[in-house]
């Protein structure tokens, strides 16, 4: 993995997290369409729904999507911890504005440069520096 791959992790997985959410709202919509939502919940703790019922299977979804959620935000808070670790190394502030304005804010690499008052040519001449401080950042740890 790259250093502008290592930095786009975070994003990638908050996609990801974001579409499981959306999913389980869509699930959660649908058993309340079936059999009112929270009755479907109460009578599967209670043991009141059939285990093949529709209901029931719509809850074994909810839950099975609700711990991958757990997984998934557990290792984003990782990554993200990992992230501003390297981006921290950079040293520079200009740099270290750069990257975090673009990979953890999701901002425009031109829109971080106006921000902190500096021409797009030096943005991106910035954006290559601190993308190489984070390379070798990467291949230390690594060691």
């Amino acid at each position: 993995m790259d250093a502008k791959e290592f930095l786009e992790q975070a994003t990638v997985l908050n996609e990801k997290i974001n579409m499981d959410f959306l999913h389980r709202q869509k699930l959660k919509e649908l058993l309340e369409q079936i059999s009112g939502g929270s009755v479907a919940l109460h009578d599967r703790v209670q043991g009141g729904q059939l285990p093949d019922s529709p209901a029931t299977k719509l809850v074994d979804k909810i839950t099975d999507l609700d711990h991958l959620i757990e997984q998934e935000l557990a290792e984003y808070d990782v990554v993200l911890e990992q992230i501003k670790a390297a981006i921290a190394a950079c040293g520079e502030y200009s740099e270290i504005r750069i990257l975090k304005g673009h990979y953890l804010e999701n901002k425009k690499l031109l829109d971080v440069g106006q921000e902190i008052g500096i021409s797009e040519s030096r943005t991106y001449a910035l954006h290559k520096s601190a993308v190489g401080k984070v390379e070798k950042f990467l291949k230390c740890s690594r060691k």
